[in-house]
Order: structure tokens, then C-alpha cells, then sequence
């Protein structure tokens, strides 16, 4: 398979763990590339292989309805294949191809995988390494198996995360600054994701230049799937509405996972369709609809920012008290205690809501 990336390119995936959770970056030179989020005892189902009993077969559909082996009698999705027939109670191994979504199991197929992948195997490690300029990294599972080839080249926890902690930080932000009045707004929906895209005080050449490879570099670190709209200028003439296709067109030829992208209309709005693969990073920061982060994507965030801070003279952690539930008895607390090697000791501000 032809590499997606430049001959010569150098990437490097870095793991940065927190507690209960771990983020992968994948890095080619300075430029962030993806950014994942996986939270520890979260099921990753994007390329995980797992065995299962045909329960239900809809011609018509041309699909098979197959109950897995998961603990939870969860029921997933595959087509039915051309040169193979299937019968009810029959035992398959798959592999998963997303993460279930809106009450619907994940996809299937019986395409073969490599071994599967545990986070835990990582164990608290920070994987840094330049990589041969053929290897083609897009998935989670494809970024972990390239972590396992070099575990000589971990080092421990003690190391600079600073560059990868902004990127997380930016990338949880809304809005996205360019300089000169210009950015780029994200509002994730239930069914497609918005983009406003403010050109501000650049030239239409500086926008094409500036702010198309923003766009694409931000899909990708934030994983969006599914349709995503963009609102971006106002074009009147033919010529200029055809380099903006270009210009995008270019910026998104190295993502793997892009499906079509219409043209910009008159009103300056385009249409692009990314294949889902897991979740974004919203969802995995169980962000809603309203930019709302969980109680215990929250807490997380706290034990993350405070690990830095606490030490043998300074063990006590100040939490918000509607987090008491939360924290009480959370694995992460715990995790990040042994790490430490001291108890931390909570302490709650504010009334806990009633």
C-alpha cells in the first residue's frame, strides 16, 4: 500500500499518560497530525477483533446481524458477504470497524487483522521515535502496533509533555486564532459538524494559504466524522471559487479517511465527508451537544492538571463539591497515589448539589 506521507517525512507517535487516561499524538516534523483519546476501562472497539454468533440474516439489506461476545450480548452490523453463505447460529470472528453509535452495534467485517492491540500493555510510558517514511499511520490501532515495534525506545514519565499538553488544549478549544482577526469555529452536532471559517483581515491568497491547511490539520486532530459543513467565504467569480477547491483539495489529499468534497457553492459553503473512525475527541471528553464536559471527564481534567502540582509536602487536592460522588473511590485517584507514592488527601469547595 502506497504511504500517505511525503518520502522523507519524519513521524513520531507520543503517549502521554494521565490519570485514567491516556492521549496518542501522532506527529509528522512539528505538525500534529491526529490526536486520541482513550479512557482506561473504555472499551476501543475501532479495529478490535472479537468472536460472535450470526443471529439474524436480511437478505434484502444484503446485511447480517451478529450478537458478539462482549459481555453485553451486543448486537453489530456487517454485509453479507459475496462468496460466502452464512446461516443463523453460526460462530464468526470479526473485527470492528467504529464505535457503536445512536443505539446502533458497531460495524463488522471478517477482513483479518493483526493481533489485538491492549492499552495496558503501554503500561506509564512515553513513546517517542522517528519512523521509516513508509509506514502509513491512521488509525489508533495502527499508531499502537508502530509504539510495540520500538519498546526500546520508551522513556519514563520525567520527560517535557509541554508541547503535547498545548496541543491538547487547543484542540479541546472551540475557537481556533490565526492571526489577523482570522479563526475558525467548531460546533459539533448530533448529525454534522459546522464550521465557521472567518477570514478576517487576510487577502483571499493568505486565506487559502493560512487558513485551509488549519482546517484540515483541526479535522484530523479532532477526529471528526460524518458531514462536516463549512461556512467559508463569499466567492464571485469562477476563478477564485476553483483555487479554493484546489487549495482544499490539496490540504486534505493525506487524510485517509476523507470520502468526497463537494465543490464551494456560490454562498461559500462546502460539504466534506470523513469516515467515522471511533470517536471524536468531544465525545471522548464526554462533551455534549452543548460543550458541556461530564462530571467525570471533569475530574479527570483536575487530577491531570494537579499531578504536577501535588508533592510529599503538598497532598491535598482542592475538588469542586459536586464532584464528591465522582472522585470518591474513583481508580484514577488511586492510580495517581501509587504514582506519586503518598495518599492524596480531597478537599471539597462548595456545597454538593442537593
Amino acid at each position: 500500500m502506497k504511504s500517505q506521507y511525503q518520502s522523507g517525512d519524519a513521524l513520531r507517535l507520543d503517549i502521554l499518560r494521565q490519570p485514567g487516561r491516556r492521549w496518542f499524538a501522532l506527529y509528522q516534523g512539528d505538525r500534529l497530525l491526529s490526536l486520541r483519546l482513550q479512557n482506561d476501562g473504555q472499551r476501543n472497539w475501532t479495529d478490535c477483533q472479537i468472536s460472535g454468533v450470526v443471529e439474524a440474516l436480511e437478505p434484502k439489506l444484503r446485511s447480517v446481524f451478529v450478537r458478539l461476545d462482549d459481555g453485553a450480548d451486543t448486537l453489530g452490523l456487517m454485509k453479507q458477504p459475496k462468496k460466502q453463505r452464512l446461516r443463523e447460529g453460526q460462530r464468526l470472528m470479526l473485527r470492528c470497524l467504529g464505535e457503536p453509535r445512536d443505539g446502533k452495534g458497531p460495524k463488522l467485517t471478517q477482513a483479518p487483522s493483526d493481533t489485538p492491540l491492549d492499552l495496558s500493555d503501554l503500561g506509564d510510558w512515553f513513546i517517542h521515535r522517528f519512523a521509516p517514511s513508509q509506514l502509513r499511520c491512521s488509525t489508533l490501532s495502527d499508531q499502537l502496533a508502530y509504539a510495540r515495534r520500538w519498546p526500546d525506545q520508551a522513556t519514563s514519565l520525567a520527560d517535557d509533555f509541554d508541547a503535547l499538553e498545548e496541543a491538547i488544549e487547543l484542540a479541546r478549544q472551540d475557537r481556533v486564532e490565526l492571526g489577523q482577526a482570522a479563526w475558525l469555529l467548531f460546533e459539533p452536532g448530533e448529525t454534522l459538524t459546522a464550521v465557521d471559517l472567518n477570514t478576517g483581515g487576510l487577502s483571499f491568497e493568505q486565506a487559502n494559504a493560512r487558513l485551509i491547511p488549519a482546517l484540515a490539520q483541526q479535522m484530523r486532530t479532532r477526529n471528526l466524522g460524518g458531514l462536516i459543513v463549512v461556512d467559508a467565504m463569499e466567492l464571485e467569480t469562477k476563478p477564485e471559487r476553483v483555487a479554493f477547491d484546489q487549495a482544499l483539495k490539496a490540504a486534505l489529499k493525506a487524510d485517509p479517511l476523507i470520502l468526497s468534497i463537494a465543490p464551494i457553492s456560490p454562498s461559500g459553503l462546502v460539504v466534506i465527508e470523513r469516515r467515522r473512525e471511533g470517536l471524536s475527541l468531544d465525545e471522548a471528553l464526554g462533551q455534549q451537544r452543548y460543550r458541556r464536559l461530564s462530571d467525570e471527564a471533569r475530574f479527570l481534567d483536575q487530577l491531570a492538571s494537579a499531578e504536577r502540582q501535588l508533592g510529599p509536602t503538598n497532598t491535598k487536592l482542592a475538588l469542586p463539591g459536586d464532584l464528591r460522588s465522582i472522585a470518591s473511590g474513583h481508580p484514577a485517584l488511586d492510580e495517581l497515589s501509587r504514582r506519586l507514592g503518598f495518599p492524596i488527601e480531597l478537599a471539597f469547595t462548595g456545597a454538593e448539589p442537593s
